[in-house]
């Protein structure tokens, strides 16, 4: 692993994760902001990300994945950020396809950031909840796909939420 990779991952405490916790509802963009954000106060000289980054070239019959972000320093791709609270697997893959490709553009990507986030309630009444995007058969799916690409580390965050139930604005506004 890179000495970039490893001094950002031991950065990532310094997100804004209070924006997170307290945005409610589907918070696809905002959490991609909040890395981006996060990736560009490291360096704000030599580091800034392209948001909707170009698609690997895959093979014909997965077509071409694009990814929520390609953060870049020095003017080269450094890493690849995929957000989802949906379509694990498919993005998982999708990471792994952008740390393989032999893409010129693409292929100095050194580490992947894979953010699940709860995304839609489960159950009823008293049991009703949200439930971790981070399950085993997710993990271990990470796992094959790792084992791929060895030398580039791909970090998962994974965000869980309490579900409460919404009787009004104001009950998350205090």
């Amino acid at each position: 692993m890179s000495n970039q990779a490893v001094d950002a991952f031991s950065e990532l405490d310094k997100a804004r994760w209070e924006t997170a916790a307290r945005t409610y509802g589907n918070d696809h963009a905002t959490l991609i902001g909040l890395l981006v954000d996060w990736w560009i106060s490291l360096s704000t000289a030599d580091h800034f990300a392209l948001e909707g980054g170009p698609g690997y070239r895959a093979n014909a019959e997965k077509g071409r994945g694009q990814c929520d972000a390609l953060l870049c320093c020095d003017g080269i791709p450094a890493g690849v950020l995929e957000v989802e609270g949906t379509r694990i697997k498919s993005t998982i893959d999708k990471v792994g396809g952008y740390l393989t490709s032999h893409d010129h553009d693409l292929e100095k990507i050194e580490f992947g950031i894979v953010l699940l986030y709860a995304y839609t309630p489960i159950g009823h009444g008293p049991n009703r909840h949200f439930e971790d995007p981070a399950s085993g058969e997710v993990l271990a799916w990470l796992v094959e796909v790792s084992k791929m690409v060895r030398e580039k580390p791909i970090i998962l965050i994974s965000l869980s939420k309490k579900y409460q139930k919404q009787t009004s604005l104001d009950s998350h506004v205090r």
